[in-house]
Protein backbone atom coordinates (compact mmCIF):
# COMPACT_ATOMS: atom_id res chain seq x y z
CA UNK A 1 0.00 0.00 0.00
CA UNK A 2 1.41 3.36 -0.87
CA UNK A 3 0.68 6.45 0.31
CA UNK A 4 1.62 10.00 -1.34
CA UNK A 5 2.39 12.30 1.89
CA UNK A 6 4.12 15.89 2.27
CA UNK A 7 7.13 15.21 0.36
CA UNK A 8 6.83 11.90 1.14
CA UNK A 9 6.18 8.43 -0.15
CA UNK A 10 4.92 6.24 2.89
CA UNK A 11 4.56 2.67 2.24
CA UNK A 12 3.26 -0.13 4.26
CA UNK A 13 4.58 -3.59 3.24
CA UNK A 14 3.67 -7.23 4.11
CA UNK A 15 7.45 -8.81 4.00
CA UNK A 16 10.20 -6.78 5.84
CA UNK A 17 12.54 -5.23 3.45
CA UNK A 18 9.62 -4.67 0.26
CA UNK A 19 10.51 -1.61 -1.34
CA UNK A 20 13.77 -0.89 0.19
CA UNK A 21 15.86 -1.89 -2.56
CA UNK A 22 14.00 0.12 -5.24
CA UNK A 23 14.77 3.04 -2.87
CA UNK A 24 18.36 2.76 -2.48
CA UNK A 25 18.50 2.36 -6.03
CA UNK A 26 16.94 5.23 -6.61
CA UNK A 27 19.13 7.62 -4.15
CA UNK A 28 22.12 6.09 -5.22
CA UNK A 29 23.24 7.07 -1.80
CA UNK A 30 26.95 8.22 -1.28
CA UNK A 31 26.96 5.72 1.82
CA UNK A 32 24.33 4.78 3.90
CA UNK A 33 24.20 5.85 7.88
CA UNK A 34 21.84 4.00 10.00
CA UNK A 35 20.82 4.86 13.59
CA UNK A 36 19.71 2.30 15.70
CA UNK A 37 19.60 1.68 19.34
CA UNK A 38 20.03 -1.57 20.88
CA UNK A 39 16.94 -3.06 21.12
CA UNK A 40 16.59 -2.26 17.04
CA UNK A 41 19.89 -3.28 16.15
CA UNK A 42 19.30 -6.45 17.36
CA UNK A 43 16.00 -7.53 16.59
CA UNK A 44 15.22 -5.30 13.18
CA UNK A 45 18.93 -4.38 11.51
CA UNK A 46 19.13 -8.04 10.73
CA UNK A 47 16.19 -8.56 8.78
CA UNK A 48 17.49 -5.45 6.10
CA UNK A 49 21.34 -6.13 6.61
CA UNK A 50 21.63 -8.45 3.50
CA UNK A 51 19.33 -5.22 1.48
CA UNK A 52 22.80 -3.08 2.49
CA UNK A 53 25.18 -4.98 0.85
CA UNK A 54 27.26 -3.39 -1.51
CA UNK A 55 26.65 -0.37 -0.12
CA UNK A 56 29.30 1.90 2.11
CA UNK A 57 27.36 1.22 5.19
CA UNK A 58 28.23 2.95 8.74
CA UNK A 59 26.22 2.15 12.20
CA UNK A 60 25.22 3.91 14.78
CA UNK A 61 23.68 3.32 18.11
CA UNK A 62 22.06 5.43 20.49
CA UNK A 63 20.21 5.16 23.82
CA UNK A 64 17.02 4.11 24.40
CA UNK A 65 14.27 6.73 25.76
CA UNK A 66 13.24 9.87 26.10
CA UNK A 67 16.37 10.52 27.94
CA UNK A 68 18.08 10.36 25.05
CA UNK A 69 16.37 12.86 23.49
CA UNK A 70 18.66 15.59 23.60
CA UNK A 71 21.55 17.35 21.97
CA UNK A 72 24.22 15.35 23.42
CA UNK A 73 22.81 12.89 21.05
CA UNK A 74 22.41 14.97 18.46
CA UNK A 75 26.50 15.67 18.86
CA UNK A 76 27.24 12.07 18.46
CA UNK A 77 25.19 11.48 15.43
CA UNK A 78 26.65 15.28 13.93
CA UNK A 79 30.06 13.31 15.07
CA UNK A 80 29.52 10.07 13.21
CA UNK A 81 28.50 11.85 9.93
CA UNK A 82 31.94 14.19 10.08
CA UNK A 83 34.43 11.48 11.00
CA UNK A 84 32.86 9.40 8.28
CA UNK A 85 32.55 11.78 5.55
CA UNK A 86 29.30 12.37 5.32
CA UNK A 87 28.25 14.69 2.29
CA UNK A 88 24.75 15.72 0.97
CA UNK A 89 24.25 12.90 -1.28
CA UNK A 90 24.44 10.49 2.36
CA UNK A 91 21.50 8.92 3.32
CA UNK A 92 20.06 8.15 7.00
CA UNK A 93 18.56 5.53 7.76
CA UNK A 94 16.34 5.33 10.76
CA UNK A 95 15.27 2.35 12.50
CA UNK A 96 13.63 2.73 15.64
CA UNK A 97 10.57 3.97 17.39
CA UNK A 98 9.59 7.71 17.24
CA UNK A 99 11.92 8.99 19.75
CA UNK A 100 14.79 7.75 17.40
CA UNK A 101 12.83 8.96 13.79
CA UNK A 102 12.80 12.32 15.47
CA UNK A 103 16.53 12.36 17.14
CA UNK A 104 17.81 10.99 13.71
CA UNK A 105 15.91 13.19 10.91
CA UNK A 106 16.67 16.25 13.19
CA UNK A 107 20.45 15.37 12.67
CA UNK A 108 20.13 14.40 9.44
CA UNK A 109 18.14 18.15 8.41
CA UNK A 110 20.74 20.15 10.33
CA UNK A 111 24.22 18.59 9.25
CA UNK A 112 25.28 20.46 6.23
CA UNK A 113 22.24 21.82 5.59
CA UNK A 114 20.15 18.72 4.87
CA UNK A 115 20.61 14.52 4.35
CA UNK A 116 18.06 13.16 3.00
CA UNK A 117 15.98 10.36 4.91
CA UNK A 118 14.42 6.89 4.91
CA UNK A 119 12.43 6.42 8.19
CA UNK A 120 11.69 2.49 9.23
CA UNK A 121 9.75 2.61 12.32
CA UNK A 122 9.44 0.00 14.47
CA UNK A 123 6.81 0.40 16.77
CA UNK A 124 2.84 1.00 16.59
CA UNK A 125 3.76 4.79 17.78
CA UNK A 126 6.38 5.63 15.54
CA UNK A 127 4.72 3.88 12.27
CA UNK A 128 1.30 5.93 12.82
CA UNK A 129 2.27 8.89 14.22
CA UNK A 130 6.23 10.02 14.38
CA UNK A 131 6.73 8.50 10.43
CA UNK A 132 4.70 10.83 9.63
CA UNK A 133 4.58 14.64 8.72
CA UNK A 134 7.93 16.04 8.93
CA UNK A 135 8.32 16.92 12.14
CA UNK A 136 11.54 16.36 13.48
CA UNK A 137 13.55 17.68 17.64
CA UNK A 138 14.86 17.06 20.55
CA UNK A 139 13.68 17.80 24.57
CA UNK A 140 15.17 21.09 25.82
CA UNK A 141 15.91 21.86 29.89
CA UNK A 142 13.25 19.67 30.60
CA UNK A 143 10.36 20.26 28.06
CA UNK A 144 9.33 18.04 25.25
CA UNK A 145 10.26 18.73 21.64
CA UNK A 146 11.01 22.64 22.31
CA UNK A 147 14.36 22.43 19.57
CA UNK A 148 13.29 21.25 16.32
CA UNK A 149 12.43 21.59 12.28
CA UNK A 150 9.90 20.08 9.54
CA UNK A 151 11.98 18.01 7.52
CA UNK A 152 10.27 15.45 5.40
CA UNK A 153 11.56 11.96 5.20
CA UNK A 154 12.46 10.63 1.55
CA UNK A 155 10.61 7.64 2.09
CA UNK A 156 8.75 5.62 4.94
CA UNK A 157 8.40 1.89 4.86
CA UNK A 158 6.35 0.17 7.54
CA UNK A 159 6.58 -2.68 8.19
CA UNK A 160 4.08 -4.77 10.84
CA UNK A 161 6.03 -7.46 10.87
CA UNK A 162 7.83 -5.66 13.78
CA UNK A 163 5.11 -5.75 15.88
CA UNK A 164 5.31 -9.25 16.60
CA UNK A 165 8.37 -8.17 18.87
CA UNK A 166 6.81 -5.93 20.79
CA UNK A 167 5.88 -5.73 24.66
CA UNK A 168 2.08 -5.32 25.28
CA UNK A 169 2.78 -1.66 27.14
CA UNK A 170 4.41 -0.38 23.73
CA UNK A 171 1.69 -1.52 21.74
CA UNK A 172 -1.05 0.02 23.55
CA UNK A 173 1.01 3.45 23.46
CA UNK A 174 0.76 3.46 19.46
CA UNK A 175 -3.12 2.85 20.10
CA UNK A 176 -3.51 6.14 22.09
CA UNK A 177 -2.27 7.79 18.62
CA UNK A 178 -4.60 5.80 16.48
CA UNK A 179 -7.74 6.33 19.43
CA UNK A 180 -6.46 10.28 18.57
CA UNK A 181 -7.28 9.83 14.72
CA UNK A 182 -10.42 8.55 14.98
CA UNK A 183 -11.63 11.46 17.40
CA UNK A 184 -10.77 14.01 15.07
CA UNK A 185 -11.96 12.32 11.58
CA UNK A 186 -13.07 8.85 12.07
CA UNK A 187 -16.45 7.72 14.32
CA UNK A 188 -16.11 4.17 12.32
CA UNK A 189 -12.41 4.01 13.13
CA UNK A 190 -12.65 5.01 16.47
CA UNK A 191 -15.62 2.34 17.64
CA UNK A 192 -13.50 0.04 15.55
CA UNK A 193 -10.33 0.80 18.03
CA UNK A 194 -12.22 0.53 21.49
CA UNK A 195 -13.41 -2.64 20.60
CA UNK A 196 -10.15 -4.62 19.83
CA UNK A 197 -7.08 -4.67 21.61
CA UNK A 198 -3.85 -4.94 19.47
CA UNK A 199 -2.54 -7.97 20.98
CA UNK A 200 -5.27 -9.94 19.98
CA UNK A 201 -5.66 -8.80 16.09
CA UNK A 202 -4.23 -10.24 12.75
CA UNK A 203 -1.73 -9.11 11.26
CA UNK A 204 -4.02 -8.07 8.02
CA UNK A 205 -6.27 -6.55 10.19
CA UNK A 206 -3.56 -4.50 12.21
CA UNK A 207 -2.15 -3.62 8.84
CA UNK A 208 -5.38 -2.05 7.61
CA UNK A 209 -6.14 -0.23 11.29
CA UNK A 210 -2.43 1.10 10.39
CA UNK A 211 -3.19 2.40 6.71
CA UNK A 212 -6.51 4.07 8.40
CA UNK A 213 -4.26 6.05 10.73
CA UNK A 214 -1.65 7.05 8.30
CA UNK A 215 -4.56 8.08 5.86
CA UNK A 216 -5.77 10.72 8.75
CA UNK A 217 -2.59 12.01 9.93
CA UNK A 218 -1.78 12.79 6.51
CA UNK A 219 -4.97 14.45 5.44
CA UNK A 220 -4.03 17.17 8.20
CA UNK A 221 -0.04 17.18 7.31
CA UNK A 222 -0.86 17.33 3.69
CA UNK A 223 -3.31 20.05 3.91
CA UNK A 224 -1.48 22.25 6.36
CA UNK A 225 2.28 21.21 6.21
CA UNK A 226 3.59 23.57 8.75
CA UNK A 227 0.95 23.95 11.26
CA UNK A 228 -0.42 27.22 10.40
CA UNK A 229 -3.90 25.81 10.78
CA UNK A 230 -5.89 22.36 10.56
CA UNK A 231 -2.96 20.49 11.67
CA UNK A 232 -3.15 21.47 14.81
CA UNK A 233 -5.93 19.05 15.35
CA UNK A 234 -3.19 16.29 15.35
CA UNK A 235 -2.31 17.93 18.75
CA UNK A 236 -5.38 16.44 20.56
CA UNK A 237 -4.21 14.76 23.81
CA UNK A 238 -0.99 16.58 23.32
CA UNK A 239 -1.38 19.52 25.61
CA UNK A 240 -1.71 17.97 28.56
CA UNK A 241 0.04 14.81 27.16
CA UNK A 242 3.55 16.54 26.62
CA UNK A 243 2.72 18.06 30.11
CA UNK A 244 2.56 14.67 31.61
CA UNK A 245 5.81 13.38 29.80
CA UNK A 246 8.14 16.20 31.04
CA UNK A 247 6.74 15.89 34.77
CA UNK A 248 7.40 11.44 34.39
CA UNK A 249 10.80 12.72 33.18
CA UNK A 250 11.31 14.92 36.01
CA UNK A 251 10.18 12.24 38.47
CA UNK A 252 12.38 9.91 37.09
CA UNK A 253 9.80 7.69 35.93
CA UNK A 254 9.20 5.85 32.84
CA UNK A 255 5.75 7.23 30.72
CA UNK A 256 5.42 6.30 27.38
CA UNK A 257 4.88 9.22 25.02
CA UNK A 258 1.53 7.08 23.82
CA UNK A 259 0.71 6.42 27.44
CA UNK A 260 0.98 10.13 28.37
CA UNK A 261 -1.45 11.09 25.22
CA UNK A 262 -4.25 8.34 26.33
CA UNK A 263 -4.63 10.65 29.76
CA UNK A 264 -4.13 13.87 27.61
CA UNK A 265 -7.05 12.88 25.65
CA UNK A 266 -8.77 11.72 28.15
CA UNK A 267 -8.72 15.25 29.76
CA UNK A 268 -8.95 17.20 26.92
CA UNK A 269 -12.24 15.33 26.11
CA UNK A 270 -13.45 15.92 29.35
CA UNK A 271 -12.75 19.52 28.68
CA UNK A 272 -15.13 18.85 25.12
CA UNK A 273 -17.37 17.78 26.81
CA UNK A 274 -17.32 20.35 29.61
CA UNK A 275 -16.94 23.91 27.63
CA UNK A 276 -17.93 22.74 23.80
CA UNK A 277 -20.70 19.72 24.48
CA UNK A 278 -19.47 17.09 22.97
CA UNK A 279 -21.27 13.48 23.12
CA UNK A 280 -20.91 12.15 26.89
CA UNK A 281 -21.26 8.43 25.84
CA UNK A 282 -17.98 8.44 23.95
CA UNK A 283 -15.75 9.98 26.72
CA UNK A 284 -17.35 7.52 28.90
CA UNK A 285 -16.40 4.44 26.08
CA UNK A 286 -12.83 6.46 26.00
CA UNK A 287 -12.58 6.41 30.61
CA UNK A 288 -13.54 2.76 30.07
CA UNK A 289 -11.32 1.68 27.56
CA UNK A 290 -7.96 3.46 28.79
CA UNK A 291 -9.11 2.48 31.99
CA UNK A 292 -8.82 -1.01 31.35
CA UNK A 293 -6.16 -1.18 29.00
CA UNK A 294 -3.70 1.45 30.90
CA UNK A 295 -1.71 1.40 33.73
CA UNK A 296 -2.32 4.22 36.02
CA UNK A 297 -0.78 7.48 36.47
CA UNK A 298 -1.02 9.53 39.31
CA UNK A 299 -0.91 13.13 39.76
CA UNK A 300 -1.89 14.35 43.22
CA UNK A 301 -3.32 18.12 43.44
CA UNK A 302 -0.30 18.89 45.02
CA UNK A 303 2.01 18.58 41.44
CA UNK A 304 -0.53 20.75 39.69
CA UNK A 305 1.44 23.49 40.02
CA UNK A 306 4.34 21.65 38.30
CA UNK A 307 2.11 20.79 35.56
CA UNK A 308 1.12 24.09 34.63
CA UNK A 309 4.41 25.54 34.76
CA UNK A 310 5.18 22.81 31.83
CA UNK A 311 1.78 23.64 30.05
CA UNK A 312 2.60 27.15 29.80
CA UNK A 313 5.52 26.49 28.01
CA UNK A 314 3.89 24.46 25.50
CA UNK A 315 4.44 25.69 22.21
CA UNK A 316 1.20 26.71 20.89
CA UNK A 317 0.93 28.99 23.54
CA UNK A 318 0.01 32.47 22.75
CA UNK A 319 0.47 35.29 25.36
CA UNK A 320 0.54 33.01 28.26
CA UNK A 321 -2.67 31.04 27.17
CA UNK A 322 -2.79 28.26 27.63
CA UNK A 323 -3.74 26.41 23.71
CA UNK A 324 -5.68 22.94 22.76
CA UNK A 325 -7.21 21.46 20.53
CA UNK A 326 -10.77 20.23 21.51
CA UNK A 327 -13.82 18.27 20.42
CA UNK A 328 -17.28 20.10 19.72
CA UNK A 329 -18.03 16.24 18.49
CA UNK A 330 -15.88 13.19 16.94
CA UNK A 331 -14.53 14.68 13.62
CA UNK A 332 -15.32 18.01 14.27
CA UNK A 333 -11.42 19.43 15.52
CA UNK A 334 -11.85 23.15 16.93
CA UNK A 335 -8.17 24.61 17.20
CA UNK A 336 -6.64 27.04 19.33
CA UNK A 337 -8.79 26.75 22.42
CA UNK A 338 -7.91 28.76 25.40
CA UNK A 339 -8.64 27.21 28.29
CA UNK A 340 -8.18 28.84 31.71
CA UNK A 341 -6.69 26.90 34.06
CA UNK A 342 -9.39 26.48 36.41
CA UNK A 343 -11.25 24.56 33.96
CA UNK A 344 -8.15 22.59 33.52
CA UNK A 345 -8.15 21.79 37.44
CA UNK A 346 -11.16 20.47 37.02
CA UNK A 347 -11.18 18.16 34.24
CA UNK A 348 -7.56 17.17 36.29
CA UNK A 349 -9.59 16.67 39.70
CA UNK A 350 -12.40 13.86 37.56
CA UNK A 351 -9.33 11.87 35.27
CA UNK A 352 -6.84 11.54 38.33
CA UNK A 353 -9.30 10.63 41.01
CA UNK A 354 -10.71 8.45 38.44
CA UNK A 355 -6.90 6.97 38.19
CA UNK A 356 -6.39 7.11 41.88
CA UNK A 357 -9.76 4.57 42.61
CA UNK A 358 -8.38 2.11 39.72
CA UNK A 359 -4.95 1.78 42.12
CA UNK A 360 -6.71 1.44 45.49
Amino acid sequence: MQINSFNSKIFIETTVGSGLPEALESLAPSRIFVVTDENTRLHCLPHIEELLAGQKVHETVIGQGEGSKTLETIKQLWDSFHSQGADRAALVLALGGGMLLDVAGFAAATFKRGMPVINIPTTLLSMVDASVGGKTGINFHGYKNHIGVFRAPYQVMIYPDFLKSLERRQLYAGWAEMLKHGLIQSRRHFIRLVMSYPEQLPPGEMAHLIRDSVDIKNFFVTSDPYEGGLRKALNLGHTIGHALESLALERGETLLHGEAVAYGLLCEYGLSVHRLGAESTIYSQLVDYIGRSYQPFSLPSGEWPLLKRYLQQDKKNVSNRINFTLLQNVGQPLVDQYVEWESIEEVLDEVFSQSRDRVE
